[in-house]
C-alpha cells in the first residue's frame, strides 16, 4: 500500500471503519503488520501526507509525534531512516437541521422553522511505512468532534497521539 493514496481513499476508508461518523461520538483503532517486528526498526523520517487546515494543527500533530516516538526509542532521520510516518487528517462537517420551538407562526401557518447547526468532526491517520518494502506496517486511527477551541484541540491532539502511540509499544 502506498503511504500517499488519494485522498478519496482515506475518506472511504474512514467511512468504512466507522472512524467518520459524527454521532458515534469518535473511534479509536490501531492495526499492524504482525509478520513486522517493530523493534527492530530505530529511526524515523516523517513526510507529507494529507495535512490539516490549520498549519497550527498539523505542527502540534508532528512536534507530538516526534515528542512521543523519541519516547518510544525512535531517533529521527533526515535519509535512509527505518520507517517513514505519514499523517492524514481528514476533516468532515455535517449540517443537521434543528428544529425551533413551537411558535404562534407554525400554529398559524403550519410551518415550522430550521435552524441549521454544524458538528465539527476529524479523522488522524498516523501511518508508519517500512521504507524498504513501502508496506504500511502499523496505522493509527482515531476521530472525534472537533472543538471551535483552538487550545483544546491542541491539548486533545496531545493526548490521542499519545495514546496512538502507546499502542505502538503494546504491539
Amino acid at each position: 500500500m502506498s503511504p500517499t493514496l488519494p485522498r478519496a481513499y482515506w475518506i472511504l476508508l474512514s467511512l468504512t471503519l466507522g472512524f467518520g461518523s459524527v454521532l458515534s461520538g469518535g473511534g479509536f483503532a490501531v492495526e499492524s503488520d504482525p509478520a513486522f517486528d517493530l523493534s527492530q526498526s530505530s529511526t524515523y523520517s516523517v513526510k507529507a501526507g494529507t495535512p490539516a487546515r490549520r498549519v497550527s494543527a498539523q505542527t502540534r500533530i508532528e512536534s507530538a509525534l516526534r515528542r512521543d516516538l523519541q519516547t518510544y526509542g525512535l531517533r529521527e532521520v533526515e535519509e535512509n531512516s527505518d520507517l517513514i510516518v505519514v499523517t492524514h487528517v481528514l476533516p468532515d462537517v455535517q449540517t443537521l437541521d434543528q428544529l425551533s420551538d413551537e411558535s404562534y407562526w407554525e400554529f398559524i401557518t403550519g410551518v415550522r422553522s430550521v435552524d441549521p447547526y454544524e458538528i465539527r468532526s476529524a479523522s488522524l491517520v498516523i501511518d508508519l511505512v517500512d521504507r524498504k518494502s513501502q508496506r504500511v506496517v502499523w496505522r493509527g486511527v482515531a476521530a472525534g468532534k472537533v472543538k471551535q477551541s483552538v487550545d483544546a484541540n491542541e491539548n486533545k491532539i496531545d493526548k490521542i497521539v499519545a495514546k496512538l502511540i502507546r499502542e505502538l509499544s503494546a504491539r
